[in-house]
């Protein structure tokens, strides 16, 4: 179902389908949900199910640590200075914008950023689910992005434009340090033509739906309820038994944890990076990215990130099927399936689980 704007009576919805996009990763959502609340008030944001002719369309997202964002919040002007700067270099003034992922803080922070400057949100994003770089954005995956600013959060900005996406990413991220930790990523702005084929729709609505269904589960729901509202799979309930953390060589931080299921016996193992990537039951590949992974407390349906996870915890471990766009051509799976990652699986069919 899709939805025709963002209200107030729905961000608490909104939050939690972020969380489940963000498969473990992406922050946490809450502070620009708060933020977002209070713009709002009693009125609502747009939400475009289709791109207009003569739209301009830019992604925005935060770039760097989640949790150097949720200590050193926004001030609302970074967007303002990434629009200016594109102006001035004689692009079009943006009369649209999109997550670059409808996922974790991005997905609340983009809704955010298009309130609070006015014009209407697209549903989609370029992503489907939280992604860690930039190279596995759909624009990245059909071409480049090709230009994009970056900009701190006490309004310096970069602008970087390059035929690699790869060359855009890793300029962008060695200026991160300076830049206090994480700024506001917003790509050049993109015709309604340049866009068809390289979004991935209706992922803002997916998320208010998962969002919903999760929030409205009666009181005593466990694993199989809360697979059963995401449409999802129950994997396996328990007790967390062990938790690894470790390094991974030109890849982001990772670890794997260790759940024995209460009702079978059967040994879950979970590999994860930023996001939760893998899962085995029993030493057997169960569900890969670009699905989704999510962990939850069953009690009380709070999804637990990996920086959370701790042994003796209760959780429930399920898979929701991951976005379509990435599985339709075998070479934009590549950039999200598990050897993306530096695991040694080919990613399994949703279907054949």
């Amino acid at each position: 179902m899709g939805y025709p704007a963002i209200s107030s009576d729905v961000i608490a919805d909104y939050n939690v389908g972020c969380e489940v996009l963000g498969s473990g990763g992406g922050g946490t959502p809450t502070p620009m949900s708060i933020a977002l609340a209070e713009l709002l008030n009693d009125g609502s944001l747009p939400l475009l199910d289709e791109l207009p002719d003569d739209a301009q369309v830019c992604a925005v997202g935060a770039m760097g640590g989640p949790s150097v964002f949720a200590e050193r919040l926004p001030s609302g002007a970074e967007y303002r200075v990434a629009r200016d700067l594109l102006v001035r270099m004689g692009m079009p003034k943006p009369t649209l914008l999109l997550p670059v992922e409808t996922a974790g803080m991005n997905g609340t922070y983009a809704a955010y950023i298009a309130l609070l400057e006015g014009i209407p949100l697209f549903d989609g994003d370029l992503m489907g689910r939280a992604l860690p770089k930039l190279e596995q954005t759909s624009l990245a995956a059909e071409s480049s992005i090709g230009s994009a600013v970056l900009v701190t959060p006490s309004e310096e900005a970069i602008f970087v434009e390059s035929d690699s996406t790869e060359t855009i990413e890793r300029i962008m991220r060695a200026a991160l340090p300076a830049c206090g930790g994480w700024g506001l990523f917003v790509t050049k702005p993109l015709s309604a033509a340049e866009l068809t084929g390289r979004v991935v729709t209706g992922t803002v609505s997916r998320a208010l739906g998962m969002g919903k269904a999760l929030r409205r589960l009666p009181p005593w729901a466990r694993g199989p309820q809360i697979a059963t509202a995401l449409a999802g799979k129950l994997l396996g309930s328990g007790t967390v038994e062990e938790v690894f953390r470790y390094p991974r060589k030109g890849a982001f931080a990772g670890g794997n944890l260790y759940l024995g299921d209460k009702e079978s016996g059967s040994v879950i193992r979970i590999e994860y990076q930023n996001e939760y990537l893998m899962a085995s039951v029993d030493g057997k590949a169960t569900a890969t990215c670009p699905d989704l992974l999510i962990v939850v407390d069953p009690r009380v349906r709070r999804l637990i990130c990996p920086e959370e996870i701790r042994p003796r915890m209760e959780v429930a471990i399920v898979a929701v099927e991951g976005p379509s766009w990435w599985k339709s051509d075998p070479r934009r799976l590549e950039r999200v399936s598990p050897r993306a990652f530096g695991i040694d699986q080919d990613p399994i069919s949703w279907e054949v689980r």
